[in-house]
């Protein structure tokens, strides 16, 4: 996304922090946008520019989280998870064993000797020449060696609202290193590698699920912003949704209750903003009225953030309709994510 990459870097930490620190809300006012601005059903110019304006803005911020999010896998883990020498099938390596590995190699043999590897692990997975090949070998190598040095210094994920602005800085800024045409494809193919000439990522750690970031960030340009989006819903880490990573304010806890049902009050259930990251999603894919209803009643709760968008009638455009488009793009993007996944393969 060219245009983003031009922008103040000032500029884009804050797009990143306002709408990826509240995933919940930016999710739920994005679906409630594309339920009233959809003009091929309750027509409404006003909800309809607002839905590009919002999209937009959200599709970049989640273009600059992805790229947060995959040099932070590769700085902090590579060093620790990404093991070069082929292990044979259901032998497990551990991550203490692989930071010993490459701890000994730095070491003892220098940054050389690391980069060397890195070039021999990645010509037995991809002997072919292919455009980027020493941006791939470069970004392994970097990062592997940077983390063996504690740089730069980058927390996992950030614990409380102030360390956001933080975390994304200096994602942002280490990612500049790396800055070129053949990024993501690079990311992608590192990532990649897992359990093949050579043994790549250890569970838990880079694998697919990152080189399917990589490859819907590489996308990026070719999509519109409300596809790009929802492709973005549909991605996780390792531990949660890809868009649950920064530290939230209580206001995304008050709009997570306003997603359960009366049956989970009875019982006391206390959800966090991950689990209703899910219901949220889950009810766009099935896109009953009910589930209409429920989005756009969420998305008007959030009165500080709703309430520059107008009041929508719900139980109007809570149609049959309406969910049947919302059903309709949630499952346009898991047609593409599967895609994707066949050609990682």
């Amino acid at each position: 996304m060219a245009d983003v990459e031009r922008e103040s870097l000032s500029m884009r930490v804050q797009r990143v922090v306002k709408y990826l620190s509240r995933p919940l809300t930016s999710a739920t006012l994005f679906y409630a946008l594309y339920i009233l601005g959809d003009e091929h059903l309750h027509y409404c110019r006003l909800f309809a520019q607002r839905l590009r304006t919002f999209s937009e803005e959200l599709a970049k911020a989640l273009y600059d989280f992805g790229i947060c999010m995959v040099v932070k896998e590769l700085n902090l883990h590579a060093h620790e998870a990404f093991y070069p020498l082929y292990v044979p099938e259901g032998e497990e390596i551990y991550p203490i064993v692989v930071a010993e590995f490459w701890r000994e190699i730095y070491e003892e043999e220098g940054e050389r000797r690391v980069e060397e590897l890195v070039r021999e692990c990645i010509n037995k997975v991809y002997p072919q020449y292919f455009p980027g090949k020493y941006e791939t070998i470069h970004m392994l190598t970097t990062c592997i060696v940077d983390r063996l040095n504690n740089r730069p210094r980058i927390m996992t994920e950030p614990h409380d609202s102030r360390e956001n602005v933080r975390w994304v800085r200096t994602g942002l800024e280490y990612y500049q290193k790396f800055k070129s045409p053949y990024f993501w494809d690079a990311a992608k193919r590192i990532f990649s590698i897992t359990n093949k000439e050579c043994k790549g990522w250890i569970a838990s750690y880079g694998g697919r699920n990152y080189a399917m970031i990589a490859s819907v960030m590489q996308e990026c340009g070719k999509l519109s912003p409300i596809t790009f989006v929802d492709l973005c819903f549909s991605l996780e880490h390792h531990t949660a949704v890809f868009i649950y990573k920064l530290a939230t304010p209580p206001e995304e806890d008050h709009l997570a209750k306003c997603f359960l049902r009366d049956e989970h009050m009875q019982l006391g259930i206390q959800l966090g903003v991950m689990s209703v990251l899910r219901i949220l999603f889950d009810a766009a894919r099935r896109g009953s009225e009910e589930d209409v209803r429920l989005i756009l009643r969420c998305a008007t709760s959030a009165k500080q953030d709703w309430i520059m968008f107008g009041t929508p009638d719900i139980k109007r455009a809570a149609n049959p309709p309406a969910g049947l488009r919302l059903r309709q793009l949630r499952m346009q993007s898991e047609a593409f994510l599967r895609r994707i996944a066949r050609s990682l393969r």
